[in-house]
């Protein structure tokens, strides 16, 4: 009887152990199952986790979700705020949660990483925070959690904060860092579209040609599987902005338009861009009204992106001006003024 009692005793023993370490929660990209683990170690692109046992190292950019054990039930209130563009309702929800109460210093991380980008955010697209302060709360996260996993999200942040307050050489400076990433494609992959954007802002066809041609290499070679689709479409966008520069513009709309028809009515981003390549397009042979047309389907359906959206009202402005209706013009350059402050 002791015996049976003592090997009960280790088994609940055992079972204990195992519901330790089945604390953090971790979902990939393609998966159903969420794997029930502990997070271990962490490093910028990529976390080591241990399911009872069998330890794995997964790239960060392979992963679709991460809910932390003992994580307040704010975080996942705030990352669904986020991902909706309630930026604001995102920064309230945080500010509830106290640090000192936070038992894990993963936790503390992860508080410090959605508030900055909430207020990265809400900067961006021309809130309560000056994009200055929220600059210095990305680098105040970089400085402090330099080996945490969300590392790189923010530093692509970082990068777009720099073009959107014409800093190009320290954007730059930022997506360079990113292509040089050995470990991961992806995250080579999403510098080099960096470096391509800002190449891109300066005119600069050839090298941001260059960039993109390194991306075309990474999706013929099949690494970026698990972004394709994405990475393909970002890929022609980038092709086509070039084409624009070098005054191809029969190329740049017919890339354009096949991103638009090929892209989700989710996919921001994408839209945004490939209407605002069409746009710019337009712009450079002169058909101001056409051009104000493709400017306004990014302003009515597809102006979450800031960056985007203020480069659409930007022209349609100019256009109008063009057009001799400085009261038009004029509207519209409200409308971006008091959206975005500047």
């Amino acid at each position: 009887m002791k015996r049976l009692f003592v090997v009960f005793c280790l088994g609940l023993a055992v079972m204990a152990a195992m519901e330790a370490l089945a604390n953090d929660q971790v979902k990939k990209i393609g998966e159903r199952k969420t794997w029930q683990c502990e997070i271990t170690k962490t490093t910028p692109d990529s976390i080591t986790i241990d399911r009872n046992g069998i330890v794995d190292e997964l790239l960060v950019t392979e992963i679709e979700k991460i809910t932390l054990d003992s994580e307040p039930a704010e975080f996942s209130k705030a990352r669904e705020e986020l991902s909706k563009g309630q930026n604001e309702d995102a920064r309230d929800t945080l500010q509830r949660v106290k640090e000192g109460n936070l038992s894990r210093s993963l936790l503390v991380a992860e508080r410090s990483y959605l508030l900055a980008v909430a207020n990265a955010r809400i900067a961006l697209s021309g809130g309560d925070v000056k994009l200055q302060d929220a600059m210095k709360g990305l680098e105040k996260f970089l400085d402090k959690f330099p080996r945490y996993f969300r590392v790189r999200d923010i530093q692509l942040i970082y990068g777009s904060m720099c073009l959107q307050m014409n800093k190009p050489n320290d954007a730059m400076k930022c997506f360079q860092e990113l292509s040089k990433c050995k470990s991961d494609p992806i995250v080579r992959a999403q510098g080099l579209l960096g470096v391509s954007t800002v190449a891109i802002s300066k005119g600069n066809a050839d090298e941001a040609m260059k960039a993109l041609s390194q991306v075309k290499q990474l999706l013929d070679a099949g690494e970026l599987k698990a972004r394709q689709k994405e990475m393909e479409l970002s890929y022609k966008i980038g092709e086509a902005r070039c084409a624009t520069i070098q005054k191809d513009f029969d190329k740049a709309m017919k890339i354009a338009q096949a991103v638009i028809n090929d892209s989700s009515p989710e996919d921001v981003v994408n839209n945004a861009n490939a209407y605002n390549t069409l746009g710019l397009a337009l712009v450079a042979q002169g058909k101001s009204k056409d051009a104000i047309l493709a400017f306004l389907h990014t302003h009515l359906l597809y102006s979450k992106d800031p960056s985007l959206h203020s480069e659409a009202l930007t022209n349609i402005a100019q256009q109008w001006r063009k057009l001799g209706n400085d009261q038009r013009a004029r509207e519209w350059e409200k409308i971006r003024v008091d959206r975005y402050g500047k």
